[in-house]
């Protein structure tokens, strides 16, 4: 410079300036005369230009643009202080320079521009490392890592997408941008064969798609999340040749990526898959730290607490908590019915609390039939089919099988919104809690059975002690309110005490508990239940009365409340009294040990009546025996004095033929001392009579004479007093022995006798005609022969003094029916009658029964 304020004068450029003109102008400008330069520029602003030349002394001045392509990048300009004609030359060598000075400049420029953006990228990578190294959180480093690419490379969608190893599938771990709440929720299946993404993640390889609805082969491929997304750009998260998961950007504007953003998110992602595989392995520890604080919890909880509704409802909450679902449920099987009832749930509708679902229903009900873990996508085939939540939301379920050894207990499953499936880990915590819960309700099973054994125990202890002071027949009822009580005490269901009537084999009601139950009538279908028990004598339990596991048809009960029933046969040593049978509204309410301890108690009962009836037949065998000891003495003073009648009036009709010779000879004749005389002879010959029969019942009654007891059956005795030597035309006789009667034990010469007596006393009672039944059956713990006709019958007056002696309606003796009831006491048995005027009579001849086999006399 001629002038050193040329220069200076040169950075202060203005508007009109000849460098901004040169910039705008695209052809270069040769002018040979400096003075021309701003007419060729098409400007009048030469006065600062030419104060330049003028100190510079400049003649001529080429002004070539510096463009590349179409971008401007400067001004190049010569000046000479000669004159020039700038000849083709000259021309050329300058625009050569120019352009080579445009790509110096320009080349410059992108250095300048990579170095920023590299400085900038160092510095991104930077604070991500900081910011990384801050933090083990999986999910803040995976939004840390978005945020950062998001910055760098402007996007209006950003997610991060994980490889599930174990469901198959690429989860969306982080998302932001406009439609993030959409995209966290997008699962790619590895077996799906479309989507961008899924193509990076097999090959393992970037992709940058300028527009995805045109550019093959990514139109095909492209799967839409949002409809104005036009380019896109993958990169694959590797880790050595496993791919950890795959960062995706997308955009709205066409080409929106560049190969350095490509070259900066490779950069990134390799940075990036060391911080994942670190907070995965972070979040893996401290869940399994959570996990086993959990299940640590939740197993003191089992040791403390006896409430296993209490350990389900924190198993259920710990579940939702560790594996970030929504709702859950946990299920109980129920054995008796064969289906599985919730018994906890979390987040349910109300429709689905307390519900019951059979084992072929649902996800829950599939697990627990094949007794595997089922970790399901319900909006794939078949469960898009068989869910029925009440939402339409997408679902994902996870149920695990609650298992005793091979016995299922039951389920507990979660299920969350999104149709992510839920993972090993889950599926793993889910066992553990799982095994927890069954752990918790056999806990509680063993504790209520305990409890209820002991509490059976001491109410039967109870009953024993106070059944055991009743030892008198006449306190008979007593046993019945004693039992009543006590199983009153252990159940709230409603109790019927039924007796057995051997009479007419027949069940009376004769105790029901508390008035707030429903009457204690009895129908049908209770009968049928009743009839199975008293038949087969064993206890029969029903846990729904709707569907009965035993095989039989049973009709509405009398209380339509009654889901659950139980009736044990009040039963000792093959005495049946009765039946104690307990209801109840809830199903399956009656458990193995209530069926023991109802048991227990009719069994005390039965054995109760049964020692009272000892007693009482004690009672009676020693009153038979001495009313037996006092006829026999009766008998005894009857035979001495027929003998002192026979030698004391049998001289009397000798003595009265001495007195009427005596009057012949005196020839007396008197006509009243003849017929008194008469009369004298009529009254004794009567006397001598009596007593001759009486003498001759007495010796056929003699114990000589019947000999020893033998056991028989009681057809056997009947076929003999059927077999009648005399029987009128017009009178029928036929037996009728039940099936199962008991042999008895008897003197046959004296039951023989007894059954002649009562079959010519039938006779009699029907001059006119009429049949005669001879029955053969057991009353409790006798055997029953009857003597059944149809006559006349008797009156009450005469009926309760028709075993007397001497007593007779029909002229006789009356010495047959007082020798028949005597016959039966010596047999250890006893007559009875009942009968009505018009109606018939019906004697019964009770012989004790044998209980065990022992060789019969046919």
């Amino acid at each position: 410079m001629l002038d050193s304020s040329s220069f200076q004068s040169m950075l202060n450029s203005q508007p009109e300036d000849i460098v901004v003109l040169a910039l705008h102008h695209i052809e270069p400008i040769f002018a040979n005369e400096s003075e021309t330069i701003y007419s060729a520029l098409h400007s009048d602003a030469s006065n600062h230009q030419e104060s330049f030349q003028q100190r510079e002394k400049i003649r001529s001045m080429a002004v070539v643009p510096l463009r590349v392509g179409d971008e401007s990048v400067g001004v190049l300009f010569v000046n000479f202080r000669q004159p020039q004609r700038f000849d083709a030359p000259q021309k050329l060598f300058i625009e050569g320079l120019a352009h080579y000075a445009a790509i110096g400049i320009k080349n410059a420029q992108a250095f300048g521009t990579l170095t920023q953006r590299r400085i900038r990228e160092l510095e991104i990578l930077q604070n991500i490392d900081r910011e990384l190294s801050r933090t083990l959180d999986l999910k803040h480093v995976l939004q840390a890592l978005l945020r950062q690419a998001h910055d760098q490379v402007p996007s209006e969608e950003a997610s991060i997408l994980l490889t599930n190893s174990s469901s198959q599938v690429l989860e969306t771990a982080a998302a932001i941008g406009r439609h993030a709440d959409t995209s966290i929720m997008q699962v790619i299946s590895l077996q799906e064969t479309k989507g961008i993404t899924r193509w990076v993640l097999e090959n393992k390889k970037p992709v940058r798609v300028n527009n995805v609805h045109h550019d093959l082969p990514w139109r095909d491929l492209y799967i839409p999340v949002a409809v104005d997304v036009i380019s896109e750009l993958d990169v694959p998260l590797l880790d050595g040749e496993e791919v950890v998961g795959v960062l995706n950007l997308e955009s709205v504007r066409e080409s929106a990526f560049l190969q350095e953003d490509q070259d900066f998110l490779l950069t990134l992602a390799g940075q990036a898959v060391l911080a994942i595989k670190k907070a995965q392995a972070y979040e893996r520890e401290k869940r399994l730290a959570a996990e086993g604080l959990v299940l640590n919890q939740i197993s003191k909880e089992i040791t403390s607490q006896l409430d296993p509704v209490h350990v389900f409802d924190l198993i259920l909450e710990k579940a939702l908590e560790l594996t970030h679902s929504t709702t859950g449920t946990l299920w109980l099987y129920d054995h008796d019915r064969n289906d599985l009832w919730i018994v906890a749930e979390r987040g349910v509708t109300k429709k689905k609390k307390g519900q019951r679902i059979s084992l072929d229903q649902g996800v829950v009900g599939h697990a627990a039939s094949k007794k595997q873990l089922l970790n399901v996508n319900l909006s794939q085939p078949p469960w898009n089919e068989t869910y029925t939540d009440d939402t339409n939301e997408m679902h994902s379920e996870l149920a695990v099988p609650m298992l005793a050894g091979s016995d299922i207990r039951g389920v507990l499953s979660v299920d969350s919104p999104s149709s992510k499936k839920l993972n090993e880990r889950d599926e793993r915590l889910l066992q553990g809690l799982a095994d927890l819960a069954v752990i918790a309700l056999q806990n509680a099973e063993r504790y209520e059975k305990a409890e209820r054994e002991s509490q059976q125990f001491q109410l039967l202890y109870q009953a024993g002690e106070e059944l055991g002071k009743l030892s008198d027949l006449t306190q008979l009822e007593q046993p019945y309110d004693v039992i009543l009580r006590i199983a009153e005490t252990h159940s709230r269901g409603f109790i019927v005490i039924s007796r057995y009537d051997d009479e007419t084999q027949e069940l009376k009601l004769i105790r029901t508990s508390g008035s707030q139950h429903s009457s204690p009538h009895r129908t049908k279908s209770d009968d049928i239940v009743n009839q199975q028990v008293t038949e087969e004598q064993s206890t029969t339990g029903i846990q729904d009365t709707n569907n009965p596991l035993v095989v039989m048809d049973i009709p509405n009960l009398s209380d339509s409340s009654t889901h659950s029933l139980i009736i044990a046969p009040i039963l000792f040593k093959d005495r049946y009294y009765g039946n104690l049978e307990l209801k109840d509204k809830d199903l399956s309410y009656f458990s193995g040990t209530d069926a023991n301890f109802y048991e227990g108690l009719a069994q005390q009962l039965a054995a109760t009546i049964y020692r009272l009836e000892t007693a009482q037949a004690r009672q009676e065998f020693e009153q038979r025996a001495k009313s037996a000891e006092e006829m026999s003495s009766i008998g005894q003073l009857a035979f001495e004095v027929t003998h002192r009648l026979d030698n004391d009036l049998g001289l009397v009709e000798s003595y009265v033929i001495d007195i009427q010779l005596e009057l012949d000879a005196q020839a007396v004749a008197n006509t009243v001392v003849s017929k008194k005389l008469d009369n004298i002879v009529r009254a004794t010959r009567r006397v001598l009579n009596l007593s001759k029969e009486l003498k001759q019942v007495l010796v056929k009654s003699g114990e000589a004479i019947a000999g020893e007891p033998v056991i028989m059956q009681p057809r056997a005795l009947l076929e003999e007093a059927q077999d009648i030597l005399i029987l009128p035309s017009n009178i029928q006789i036929y037996m009728e022995v039940e099936d199962e009667v008991a042999n008895v034990r008897v003197i046959p010469s004296l039951v023989a006798d007894i059954l002649h007596n009562l079959v010519v006393n039938a006779i009699d009672a029907m001059p006119h005609g009429g049949k005669i039944k001879l029955r053969a059956r057991n009353i409790a713990r006798f055997v029953a022969l009857e003597v059944i006709d149809t006559g006349t019958g008797i009156s009450h007056q005469n009926l309760s003094k028709i075993f007397d002696l001497f007593y007779s309606t029909k002229g006789s003796s009356g010495f047959g029916l007082w020798s028949a009831r005597r016959n039966a006491f010596r047999n250890d048995g006893d007559l009875t009658v009942k009968s009505e005027l018009g109606q018939g009579t019906t004697f019964t001849l009770l012989l004790p029964k044998i209980e065990k086999e022992m060789p019969v006399v046919k």
